[in-house]
């Protein structure tokens, strides 16, 4: 570093190191390769046992602005080494980096950039990719922005970022307090828990490219052991004082949202028999207004099933998932994939959807929900160019109803030329928009946001489709037994190929995986489904065409936050031809055979979710366990039908699926239907 004196550092590189003798060359050789020269690294020794020290004592010898320093007082950890070298430190900011991580070559003058062009920061967030053995296989985002609060993802366990993604101004750190000392696990969100509350200054800069590569192993250096008591402990601590810091900085509605630390702890606890510490978080949720006394007893009965290991039941595990379900925050934490380390992915793409977007929605019979479903679009906050509905033959006043809004334009077809991947066809062909959405008619929007959702998936120019997911509405006149079971709720994700190969070279459940698409809530760019346009069958059109996509080398993103209400009251009958109909279509397609259906662990998830609706009569819990018994018979007998025609060739397929699914299945279409 000849040529810098000490006092022109700008960025101190605080390094905590323990046992990485084998890693942390890699990691000290991506500072050295910095194109910003004016840094110094200080790796404090937490007592490795490896030859780490004489690895980075050779650094430190070979150029100065490496030094080694050993932790010399209490406690032992990660934190305590890092605020050692915050405090020895003399750079005009800081920023943390562990020993399996690496910098791009570009990070230190990337993000002095932004805090040099922007004096009033306190700090500021940038983007890093994941990766496990090669940095240059990165492919998925730590995490992207949404429009939600940064405070209230970070309590749903969603952080925006981590340690690593910061840098600080090195005052505005030592005033926020620094690293927490006496914890091992959490220490990230608790200092960002009293950045966001605080009132600290900063700024996201997720537009930027990639700038760390944080390495994914069993191994690193706070990661180990995670439910260990004395990291639940932590962690209890991290939520003790969540609720703590939110009162005292005026936040207090916030304390629910708490709930998900709360549970985390508990049910970790539980699942390492630690009962006492278990008990102890739950009582002190419910008392201080994070947990409801549902909620409370939910986890009571999670901890009643584990300490009479009853658990080991597979009914009463199923029960036990579904109560932990409660809990599970939507996160996308590592689930944004991007197609190259250096693309500018991390902050959605911003696309002025308003007027270039139009909705298909194929329509028979469906009065009792067309009104709803024509409303909820109209009610966005994206407002649509035009609704195109496709008509097969209604007969129950389907026509009389659209005809009240002068949105809608109505496409007329025969009932017998319907085929759900050519009346999509013929949708998209008449949109006059860039982007085109499709739905169904018995579907409606879950809020105003749901078409902004979608868009928000479009987070680069490759991206040709987003998916997002249908769920169950939450009525009495919708089966409760579903209420609690997302239909095709697929995870949030960018998804691409590079090739065909690379995608025929996938098992089936990983293809079937790839392209669990849903046209009931999908966002489509015009152009690419009039070239790869929906392929005729009767069933899964949705399915093949995200393979014929992404084997032609688009990207596909799936976005489950943007949901549509849809159900559908069932008939054995549909129920057998649609489960047949679409085992055909996936293994036809992906060569995927369905394991014939345990039904015992269902049909007990369905009753007991039935039987605790109280606002619903013993009459109609006795009648929905009823359709639960029928239908799930009818879905189980399809495979076990198709299974033992696949035994007898393509021919044997072929005459099975014709002599049910000549047609597609058609669903009941009523409103406010119960079972009888």
């Amino acid at each position: 570093m000849s040529g810098h004196s000490a006092s022109s550092v700008d960025v101190t590189i605080c390094i905590p190191s323990f046992n990485r003798a084998d890693l942390v060359s890699e990691t000290l050789d991506s500072i050295l390769a910095q194109t910003h020269p004016l840094w110094e690294a200080l790796i404090v020794e937490d007592g490795s046992t490896d030859d780490s020290v004489a690895v980075i004592a050779g650094y430190a010898r070979r150029d100065p602005r490496v030094r080694l320093i050993t932790r010399a007082r209490e406690p032992k950890g990660a934190c305590t080494c890092r605020n050692i070298a915050v405090e020895n430190g003399r750079g005009r900011y800081v920023m943390f980096l562990d020993t399996d991580d690496l910098l791009a070559p570009f990070c230190i003058e990337q993000r002095l950039a932004v805090m040099d062009e922007n004096p009033h920061l306190d700090f500021a967030v940038f983007p890093m990719l994941l990766f496990q053995d090669d940095a240059r296989t990165a492919d998925r985002l730590w995490n992207v922005d949404t429009e939600e609060d940064d405070l209230v993802r970070l309590l749903r366990l969603d952080p925006i970022c981590q340690g690593t993604g910061t840098l600080w101004r090195r005052d505005s750190f030592r005033r926020s307090g620094m690293w927490d000392e006496q914890l091992r696990l959490w220490q990230d969100i608790e200092l960002h828990l009293r950045a966001f509350a605080g009132g600290y200054r900063y700024a996201k800069r997720l537009d930027l490219r990639p700038d760390v590569f944080i390495r994914e192993t069993d191994a690193s250096l706070s990661r180990g052991s995670y439910q260990s008591r004395e990291k639940l402990e932590s962690r209890s601590a991290v939520a003790r004082r969540a609720v703590a810091t939110l009162r005292q900085l005026g936040r207090a509605e916030l304390v629910p949202q708490v709930r998900y630390f709360c549970s985390s702890v508990v049910l970790g606890a539980i699942g390492t028999n630690n009962f006492d510490l278990a008990r102890e978080m739950r009582e002190w949720g419910l008392r201080e207004g994070v947990l409801s006394p549902r909620e409370a007893r939910g986890l009571r009965f999670a901890e009643l099933f584990r300490a009479s290991r009853l658990d080991r039941i597979p009914a009463v595990q199923r029960m036990r998932d579904q109560l932990a379900s409660a809990f599970s925050a939507k996160s996308t934490l590592g689930r944004i994939r991007v197609a190259t380390r250096d693309r500018i992915a991390a902050d959605r793409r911003r696309v002025e959807p308003a007027g270039s977007v139009s909705v298909v929605v194929p329509v028979r019979n469906e009065a009792g929900r067309i009104a709803a479903c024509i409303e909820g679009i109209l009610n966005q906050t994206i407002k649509v160019r035009e609704i195109i509905v496709i008509d097969s033959g209604s007969t129950d006043g389907t026509l009389e109803i659209l005809s009240r809004y002068p949105e809608v334009r109505v496409l007329a077809i025969d009932v017998a030329e319907f085929n759900h991947g050519e009346t999509r066809n013929l949708g998209v062909r008449s949109a006059t928009s860039d982007w085109v959405v499709l739905t169904v008619g018995d579907a409606r929007p879950a809020d105003a946001g749901w078409i902004e959702r979608l868009f928000q998936g479009v987070i680069d120019a490759e991206v040709v489709g987003v998916c997002g997911a249908q769920v169950v509405p939450h009525e009495r006149d919708a089966n409760p037994a579903e209420w609690f079971r997302p239909i095709s709720e697929p995870r949030l994700e960018r998804v691409q190929f590079s090739s065909e190969e690379q995608f025929d070279r996938l098992a089936p459940a990983e293809k079937l995986k790839a392209c669990s698409w849903d046209d009931v809530t999908a966002l489509y760019r015009r152009d690419v489904v009039l070239r790869i346009p929906f392929r005729r069958t009767t069933f899964a059109e949705d399915a093949i065409w995200a393979k014929d996509a992404l084997r032609a080398g688009h990207a596909l993103v799936y976005n489950p936050a943007a949901r549509v209400y849809h159900f559908h009251t069932e008939t054995p009958e549909f129920t057998f031809k649609r489960t047949l109909s679409a085992m055909y279509h996936r293994y036809r397609s992906f060569g995927y055979l369905y394991d014939e259906p345990k039904l015992a662990v269902p049909l007990l998830r369905a009753f007991s979710v039935v039987i605790r609706q109280h606002r619903l009569s013993w009459r109609e819990r006795a009648s929905w366990s009823a359709y639960a018994w029928r239908n799930h018979r009818a879905a189980r007998s399809a495979v076990r039908a198709f299974r033992e025609a696949a035994t007898g060739g393509t021919a044997r397929l072929e005459e099975l699926h014709e002599h049910y699914c000549g047609t597609p299945p058609i669903p009941q279409k009523t409103s406010g239907l119960r079972p009888t």
